[in-house]
């Protein structure tokens, strides 16, 4: 409002500018001078009305002296050539008195460039004062208005701007003043055509004119959108004497409505582009929208189908009342039983086909109308996959019931929702006591616990999951080994959607396997006690020097405790060694007597190193008697590996006696026994026990480890099968190659873990 009502007064003000203002006489002359407008206060301050003036020549106005001087025509010949002339001097009134005046003389030229007469502006000057302060409020209006303002002459001759047009623009007045189209200065450049078209029309029309071109805002050097308005001044005849034009920044606007647009072209696009068809119906049921999709679902292009009533053109007969009562339902109550919601109905085709679609009713109401957007979907694929998948559940759940094992399914959060026949048989419970958690019922106490933990863990990070567990069988009620497997099927995206497992009873292979791995024992310890057997020589041997040295001891501990004094310190000595001899007896035959038992299979942390050197103790005298040279080379630092320490003492000392053995019957020197320990990488700890014997032949390599082969004489071929089958009992491998050198050597590689692992 405010700004409206400056513009009124701005217009008022200027319209009256010419007649109002006192001190200042404007007129035009022709080319030659002669007087062709006259306005009021020329009147008023020279005297002449304007019908006495009209036609007669400037020179009228000025003193004899000046035009004896030819002032009064060097005056427009000046202004003519420098385009204002500016002089002050004496002028005549129409009684002959003279006053002191201000005169500007300015050329006026036509659209060609042609001169066409003159301006002239006289001021008394004794009314200086006066007028100056008229200027200045006129001047401090346009000023002070929130806009870009300027006044110009009708020819587009700048006579003002405000501070806010040369604070935006940059550009000050005395460069606006130097053309009338200098202002465009400012413009955009792709906008300058068309303002000027606009302008100018303005100017020779006498009307007010109106246009959005960018300016230049000289702060930043960008361009932001301006509405730009002109206005005509008249004067009291009606006479356009100045224009106003004032400039607003309109660019968040014009942002606004480019980013409507956009907002508008993308929705556009959207529709056209969606896979549903989108028709729009008003409020008489009238289509107003059809997009690209509905023109290939129903048949209709868009030309024909817009204008069209809704409830005929794809809404099938019998159902066009419903239609048209839940329509009116809507607008007396508000609601409607498909609005909003996503249901299933049938449609109607161009050609008269039914098919089944999946329908959403938007509402949208605008004022006082209402637009209803129907999103619709063709689901004649999904029906018949829906059919489809129906008849293919009904198969796949006839041989899920017929297959000979024991399946069951679980929602994604891991409640079992499903079991067939098999499991419910085994179980003796019915599908809903076995739903949800309901199957924990069978698992025996002391696995349910764990067995619960494990499922939710698999559950919670989607891995496989197995599981072995004591179920409990009905038939006979006894708890039996069982073993259940699940994976879950997944979503593209990974997500879980369902899990299915299997139930197997390995109970009796359980137990065939325990039964295996009793007999297995039975023949290692069988083997440990023919392999002392051979060692008997050693072990007496090692037993003997002990037994030795307690009798050398026990006769020097009598001598000391017989002579006179008793030499009690000597006899204490002697009865020490005694007991150091007797303690090594007693090791020896501790370790013989853990070789002969029977025991349990006991995991346990083993130094490699240590066990190693044990067990070198019980072959090196075998290994002197045969003439072969035993040499040990251990790495240093070694980790520990778990296992048990008996039977990988066995191995290692099976391995040392073949090797021994195999150098027996050779006449030729050397005879070389070398046993050795390394960490190859980590995370494997290597045992080697190389010979110089005559290697392995050829024909024999493939069945080295196989039960019952032996190339020796009295042999029963047990012993290599059995280091293999404990070595792989702790996780390792154990194989034999020839030596480069000659001989053959026998590898061992166990994973270094702790005994728990």
């Amino acid at each position: 409002m405010q700004h409206a009502a400056t513009e009124r007064d701005l217009a008022h003000i200027s319209t009256r500018l010419l007649d109002s203002v006192e001190g200042c006489a404007i007129f035009m002359v022709d080319s030659d001078g002669r007087i062709i407008t006259w306005n009021a206060e020329s009147e008023r301050i020279q005297g002449y009305t304007a019908s006495e003036i009209f036609g007669r020549h400037c020179s009228l106005l000025y003193t004899q002296e000046a035009i004896d001087h030819g002032v009064p025509e060097a005056d427009l010949l000046t202004a003519a050539k420098e385009g204002r002339h500016l002089a002050e001097g004496w002028l005549l009134r129409k009684g002959g008195s003279r006053f002191w005046a201000s005169v500007i003389t300015k050329p006026i030229l036509d659209q060609d460039g042609t001169l066409f007469g003159f301006s002239k502006v006289v001021r008394d000057l004794t009314e200086r004062k006066r007028s100056d302060e008229a200027s200045k409020l006129q001047m401090g209006i346009v000023q002070h208005m929130p806009a870009l303002a300027s006044i110009f002459s009708p020819d587009g001759t700048v006579d003002f701007v405000n501070h806010q047009w040369s604070e935006y623009t940059g550009l000050t007045q005395e460069f606006l003043q130097s053309s009338p189209e200098a202002w465009m200065e400012a413009v955009h450049a792709e906008d300058r055509a068309a303002a000027s078209t606009i302008f100018w029309h303005g100017l020779r029309s006498r009307q007010a004119f109106a246009m959005e071109i960018r300016f230049r805002r000289a702060r930043d050097g960008t361009h932001r959108w301006h509405l730009t308005r002109g206005v005509p001044l008249r004067d009291e005849s009606g006479k356009v004497v100045k224009f106003v034009r004032t400039s607003t920044d309109i660019e968040e606007l014009k942002q606004a409505q480019e980013a409507w647009r956009k907002a508008e072209e993308r929705t556009r696009l959207i529709v056209e582009s969606a896979l549903d068809a989108v028709v729009a119906m008003d409020a008489d049921g009238m289509i107003t929208d059809w997009n690209g999709q509905a023109e290939q679902v129903f048949g209709w292009t868009r030309s024909e189908a817009l204008g069209r009533r809704m409830s005929e053109t794809i809404i099938p007969s019998q159902y066009r009342l419903s239609h048209e009562n839940g329509l009116r339902r809507f607008f007396n109550t508000g609601q409607g039983r498909v609005v909003n919601q996503r249901i299933e109905i049938t449609a109607l085709r161009r050609d008269g086909s039914e098919f089944p679609v999946e329908l959403t009713v938007t509402p949208l109401k605008s004022g006082d109308s209402w637009t209803f957007s129907a999103f619709i979907r063709d689901i004649s694929d999904r029906k018949r996959s829906e059919e489809q998948l129906r008849a293919s559940e009904l198969s796949l759940r006839t041989m899920i019931e017929t297959i000979p094992g024991m399946l069951w399914s679980a929602t994604p959060d891991g409640a079992l929702d499903y079991c067939n026949a098999r499991v419910l048989d085994y179980t003796g419970l019915p599908q809903e006591q076995m739903k949800g958690a309901g199957w924990m019922k069978t698992i025996h106490p002391d696995d349910a616990n764990r067995m619960a933990r494990a499922w939710a863990l698999c559950v919670e990070n989607g891995d496989h999951f197995q599981f072995e567990f004591r179920c409990l069988r009905a038939s006979d009620g006894m708890y039996r080994w069982c073993v259940s497997s699940a994976l879950p099927l997944r979503a593209p995206g990974g997500r879980i959607l369902k899990w299915y497992g299997t139930v197997v009873d390995f109970h009796d292979r359980r137990q065939a396997e325990e039964d295996l791995r009793i007999t297995q024992a039975e023949l290692a310890h069988v083997n440990r006690v023919m392999t002392m057997g051979e060692l008997t020589a050693s072990i007496a041997h090692e037993v003997n020097q002990p037994l030795a040295a307690i009798i050398a001891s026990g006769d020097s501990c009598t001598a000391w405790l017989a002579s006179e004094p008793p030499n009690l310190d000597k006899a204490r000595a002697a009865a020490s060694r005694m007991i150091q001899a007797a303690t090594q007896a007693s090791e020896t035959v501790q370790r013989v007597r853990a070789m002969f038992k029977k025991i349990p299979s006991v995991a346990t942390s083993v130094h490699m190193n240590e066990l190693i050197e044990e067990t070198i103790s019980f072959v090196h005298h075998e290994a002197q008697r045969k003439n072969v040279s035993l040499r040990a080379d251990l790495g240093a630092g070694l980790p520990r590996v778990g296992g048990d320490r008996v039977q990988l003492e066995q191995v290692i000392l099976n391995l040392m006696m073949n090797g021994i053995e195999s150098m027996a019957g050779l006449d030729s020197e050397p005879k070389r026994l070398l046993i050795r320990s390394a960490l190859p990488n980590p995370g494997k700890l290597l045992v080697s026990v190389a010979d110089t014997g005559p290697g392995i032949d050829a024909e024999h390599a493939n069945r080295l480890f196989a039960p019952f082969f032996t190339t020796k004489p009295q042999g029963i071929g047990m012993g290599l099968p059995i280091c293999r089958s404990i070595i792989e009992a702790h996780g390792g491998r154990l194989w034999a190659e020839n030596n480069e050198s000659g001989g053959a050597v026998f590898h061992f590689m166990l994973p270094i873990k702790a005994p728990s692992e």
